[in-house]
């Protein structure tokens, strides 16, 4: 099961996922946060479309 913490980072990643555009679509439907030690390390959407880059991709971005 899922902790607070857990749920609260997921809250976190489909934000950063919202930002990126996926409503406009200039973005995919994807976010990440990476997070170590419970520490957030980055968080980021996806921008493949945004930025014309395969590689922008939301664990990458972050």
């Amino acid at each position: 099961m899922a902790s607070a913490t857990d749920r609260a980072h997921m809250r976190r990643a489909i934000a950063e996922m919202r930002r990126a555009g996926v409503l406009e679509r200039s973005g995919g439907p994807f976010g990440a946060v990476v997070v170590r030690d419970g520490v957030v390390l980055g968080a980021a959407g996806n921008s493949v479309l945004r930025d014309h880059d395969p590689t922008a991709h939301a664990e990458v971005n972050a």
